[in-house]
């Protein structure tokens, strides 16, 4: 009984402040049925006030924009659109659509490219020079013979590392861009 009487006095307070606000903002969507603007912009400055900082979402932040004048009230930036529920986008990742989309996102991943010119560094390692200019440095002290004309892949791999590739031949090189 006192878990009751406890939960009460703790919902009743809720339950009292939502029903004016409900009523607050119907006033306020009235207000958007006045055509004549000078009118309509009157019943906004007399409803809005009256919503107060709690049914518009919160206290307005330091960020929010003010307006100036004689008996101004101040503008509320609108709120950002719900996120979608959980219970729509648990698995959606696996929806054709969303593969599409995921497929396009990893294209931006892959930079395709022909070498140029290849110069061999230190430990089996390469400086790979490709047709759209850029140089990339081979990281992993493996002997290969590299030829100019030969098709790469360069793909972003894990922990923001890079991979040199060679769909030809199969061949995986970690590879850092140095110009």
């Amino acid at each position: 009984m006192r878990r009751a009487v406890a939960a009460a006095a703790l919902i009743l307070p809720l339950v009292a402040q939502a029903a004016p606000a409900a009523a607050d903002t119907a006033s306020v969507l009235a207000c958007t049925a006045i055509r004549d603007a000078s009118a309509r912009l009157a019943c906004f400055d007399r409803t809005v006030p009256s919503l107060g900082p709690a049914t518009l979402g919160g206290a307005p932040s330091a960020d929010t924009p003010r307006v100036q004048g004689p008996g101004a009230a101040p503008a509320v930036a609108a709120a950002a659109p719900p996120a979608a529920p959980r219970e729509q986008t648990f698995g959606a990742e696996r929806l054709p659509e969303q593969r599409a989309a995921e497929e396009a996102r990893r294209e931006e991943d892959v930079l395709y490219a022909a070498i140029r010119s290849i110069q061999e560094t230190a430990g089996n390692n390469y400086r790979v020079e490709l047709d759209n200019g850029q140089v990339w440095q081979t990281k992993q002290n493996r002997a290969v013979k590299l030829k100019a004309g030969e098709k790469v892949e360069v793909q972003r791999a894990m922990l923001g590392s890079y991979a040199l590739i060679l769909p030809d031949r199969n061949l995986f090189l970690r590879a850092e861009r140095v110009k």
